[in-house]
């Protein structure tokens, strides 16, 4: 069993989805493509795909760690409850979203790919003060040395695999 997130079932084209599957409904609403719509109602009425939902606990550890790396203002809730099941249940994700495959990174997780590459680095993401320099991992949009509300957006190497 893996985790399915809506990459996973967007990039899939005209191949079938195989295997069993775990994901939240969320990722029900990620996907705009009448055709992975329509794929992924089928998969859960076939019982390829299990809807569920992950703690309350699991998904406050995910946004903490997101936070920490900078990586939280990348991730939709969607995103956030993928990961957060994976991580509860200890399985990979189906992903070939690139945020999430840094936060598997990041949080030691397993991942799949579908059409793209996997990375094959990790980085964090840092705002730094535009007027002072003070840098920030977390997402916010006042500076709270000095008021500013410019920042200078990047990203730091976290490691290779």
């Amino acid at each position: 069993m893996k985790v399915l997130d809506a990459s996973g079932i967007i990039n899939l084209r005209d191949r079938e989805l195989e295997g069993e599957f775990i994901t939240v409904p969320e990722v029900k609403g990620e996907l705009r493509d009448v055709q992975a719509r329509l794929k992924f109602e089928a998969a859960v009425v076939q019982g390829k795909i299990h809807l569920e939902e992950p703690s309350l606990e699991a998904f406050d550890r995910v946004e903490a760690k997101a936070d920490k790396h900078g990586v939280l203002p990348l991730l939709s809730i969607a995103d956030i409850k993928v990961l957060a099941l994976a991580y509860e249940r200890k399985l990979p994700i189906v992903t070939d979203d690139y945020d999430i495959q840094n936060m598997c990174w990041i949080m030691g997780l397993g991942f799949e790919t579908v059409a793209v590459p996997g990375i094959k680095e990790a980085f964090e993401w840092s705002k730094k003060c535009y007027a002072c320099g003070k840098e920030y991992t977390t997402d916010i949009s006042e500076c709270e040395a000095c008021g500013s509300k410019r920042f200078i957006v990047s990203k730091r190497y976290s490691g290779k695999r």
